[in-house]
């Protein structure tokens, strides 16, 4: 049987293909986008083929061959992903009395929480009176 292995060798994609006499040719891609392009050809034979994919590109390959879409190569912002924002972030410079960040710091441990939990806590408590 006709055998097709995808994996990397050196930074590089290789599309190997070997037929039914066990003669092998490697075509090689410097780009993933560059590896799905050339997995076009065999779209449309690829059940000729036993498959063999390497771990680490099996789900993008499988992916590809099922859906014909080149894979994000990272996550990126989707919705509904991630941390639930609390507000807006700002860098902010705070000058306090020593004795004050020493409360802060001893407060901080023995909640076990960040400095900006502490401080949140403060301002926020601050503005609901407590």
């Amino acid at each position: 049987m006709k055998k097709l292995s995808i994996y990397k060798e050196n930074d590089e994609y290789v599309i190997e293909r070997t037929n039914e006499f066990n003669h092998a040719t490697k075509r090689f891609f410097l780009t993933e986008s560059g590896l799905f392009e050339g997995l076009d050809t065999y779209k449309d034979i690829i059940d000729e083929y036993q498959l063999n994919v390497s771990e680490d590109l099996w789900s993008k390959v499988i992916n590809y061959l099922n859906t014909g879409e080149i894979p994000k190569s990272r996550g990126g912002k989707r919705e509904g992903s991630g941390r639930p924002s609390l507000g807006t972030t700002k860098k902010v410079s705070l000058t306090l009395p020593d004795e004050i960040w020493t409360m802060i710091e001893e407060r901080k441990k023995e909640l076990d929480v960040s400095q900006s939990q502490i401080l949140r806590m403060i301002i926020e408590g601050y503005w609901n009176g407590e």
